[in-house]
């Protein structure tokens, strides 16, 4: 079987049952496996369970451990890349940046205790993605005459979740503040310039941006929460991605760019909750801008896929790197650094869970990036 990464190899049913057998037979195992509050596994040399903690079997909900024998990490989570390949969890091409299958193949190799962080987005069900952040260790032990590796799962995704709001929001609060500083500096000194007018409206927009910086993390933190408020009315398409473009103007992110709004004469009607669409694009547009130089241009708009779908997109230059593709959705995955990537997953997040479309992404050499969103039309 083909593999991008781990191997694919895995063991029989009958060679699985023989090994948690093996494991079971250790003195009071099942009670040490049991005691441990965190998520814990043991893996054989294929990466595959042959035991499972209390702890687990009750968050994933299965009838007992057996469900569990003989699969992987990832296929036991339903992560999102685990059934992408014949060979399962490790042998996707995005299992390459993968915290978790990294650090079981590290431990593997170095015999030694290893431990790393990891990002999940796991499908629960049939409409819904859910994140997932552990803090992975991996401890290698021998017995009879083979070699198995203790995995214990920490959830720091509260932790996580609550470092990235609080420093994004800093962040991108410190920034319009230290705009508002310069702006009320200048408006004292804009008497003897006449322009006066000109400031007052620039000094507006700054404050409706921070009004708007506010809002937004309230709603990512009530969408996770799955109490997120939809309120569907008729809007117009090309209304939203005017009312999109101008929110940017003002912001540091288009300096030196230029925007092109890109849609048909016809202005499509749409029945959706306009602030949670004009978030998304704005998310969309903002992360366009960010990779983009001065002088390259961001192209935003949609297109009339059939008689029932439009295709919001927002196209730039840029080409994004493998690893970056493949990681590009899961929260708190950032190339701006340690505390950011909220605005890609919260796409997704708003653009599925709540408006019920589909959010996706291409980048291509020569072509650049282009993110888009496929919503249903009147």
């Amino acid at each position: 079987m083909k593999t991008y990464f781990a191997s694919p190899e895995r063991n029989s049913g009958e060679i699985i049952q023989k090994e948690h057998l093996i494991v079971d037979k250790v003195a009071y195992a099942r009670q040490i496996m049991d005691a441990m509050p965190c998520l814990s596994v043991i893996l054989d040399k294929a990466r595959q369970i042959i035991y499972a903690n209390d702890a687990l079997i009750s968050l994933l909900g299965i009838d007992g451990m057996d469900k569990a024998l003989g699969l992987r990490p990832g296929e036991l989570v339903s992560c999102i890349h685990s059934c992408t390949m014949p060979g399962g969890c490790g042998t996707a091409e995005a299992c390459r940046h993968c915290g978790a299958v990294n650090t079981i193949v590290k431990c593997m190799q170095t015999h030694e205790k290893e431990s790393s962080e990891c990002r999940i987005t796991s499908a629960i069900g049939l409409e819904q993605l859910v994140s997932f952040e552990f803090k992975i260790t991996c401890t290698p032990f021998d017995l009879a005459d083979d070699r198995f590796v203790i995995m214990t799962l920490t959830d720091i995704s509260g932790e996580k979740r609550r470092k990235l709001l609080e420093t994004t929001f800093l962040h991108d609060l410190s920034n319009q503040t230290n705009n508002l500083n310069g702006l009320t500096y200048m408006i004292q000194k804009a008497d003897a310039t006449g322009r006066l007018g000109q400031l007052t409206n620039i000094l507006s927009t700054v404050s409706s941006t921070i009004n708007d910086e506010i809002i937004s993390y309230k709603q990512l933190i009530s969408a996770e929460n799955n109490a997120l408020p939809v309120n569907n009315s008729e809007v117009k398409a090309g209304d939203i991605i005017e009312m999109v473009v101008q929110s940017v103007l003002f912001n540091e992110v288009s300096v030196a760019k230029d925007i092109i709004q890109d849609f048909p004469k016809t202005n499509v009607t749409l029945d959706t909750d306009a602030t949670l669409l004009q978030r998304v694009l704005l998310n969309m547009l903002k992360n366009a801008l960010e990779a983009s130089a001065p002088g390259e241009t961001v192209r935003i708009g949609y297109a009339l896929q059939d008689d029932q779908t439009v295709t919001f997109y927002v196209n730039n230059n840029s080409v994004m790197p493998d690893h970056v593709k493949s990681q590009v959705f899961q929260r708190s995955f950032s190339t701006k650094g340690e505390g950011r990537g909220i605005g890609t997953y919260s796409m997704k997040l708003l653009g599925e869970r709540y408006l019920k479309g589909h959010v996706g992404f291409e980048s291509i050499p020569g072509k650049g990036t282009r993110f888009y969103l496929i919503l249903k039309h009147l």
